[in-house]
């Protein structure tokens, strides 16, 4: 097994593989060389020290094939140190009109089979993003868009480790 870490990716429109690919670049500067893959160019998981998994989530459900990923390889990845992520919910507001935290409140209902299967060290929701060219033709929408840009509303917890030790948490 060589000392690198797989980040592991499920996408429809490229937020998730943006994030997957920030997290590899931040570990790697960290010093654990990590790679950002999409799920279906996985085969195996065996070449890993550890495995982050992520995947874009819609109506509270991870794509199905990070969720086949993550089941497929089940037992190599509860034999490692595994994590996992999820983007969705759009917006910046961390709270909702009615006081929930919305990162919270938009976990993938899959993580609760997926903790009990690969005892993830973490799991973290990210805000997602939509393309510009997804969006409804309303020029409020197209304004909101341009001034809050693709990462300002990402959290940076898992990308922004800068040593090996603050990354451990992590990965």
């Amino acid at each position: 097994m060589s000392r690198s870490v797989l980040v592991a990716y499920a996408t429809r429109h490229g937020a998730t593989a943006g994030i997957a690919s920030r997290v590899a670049a931040a570990l790697t500067a960290a010093g654990l060389p990590a790679e950002a893959r999409p799920v279906e160019d996985v085969k195996d998981v065996e070449p890993y020290e550890a495995v982050v998994i992520g995947g874009a989530a819609y109506m509270f459900h991870w794509l199905r094939p990070a969720v086949t990923f993550a089941r497929r390889h089940r037992k190599e990845l509860a034999a490692r140190p595994v994590w996992v992520f999820s983007s969705g919910p759009l917006g910046t507001e961390l709270v909702d009109k009615d006081g929930k935290n919305v990162l919270e409140a938009t976990r993938p209902k899959e993580f609760d089979e997926l903790t009990k299967l690969l005892h993830p060290r973490g799991e973290q929701v990210f805000f997602g993003a939509r393309p510009l060219l997804l969006l409804s033709g309303s020029a409020q929408v197209r304004q909101w868009a341009q001034a809050h840009g693709p990462d300002r509303w990402r959290p940076s917890a898992l990308t922004s480790c800068s040593s090996r030790s603050s990354c451990s948490s992590y990965v």
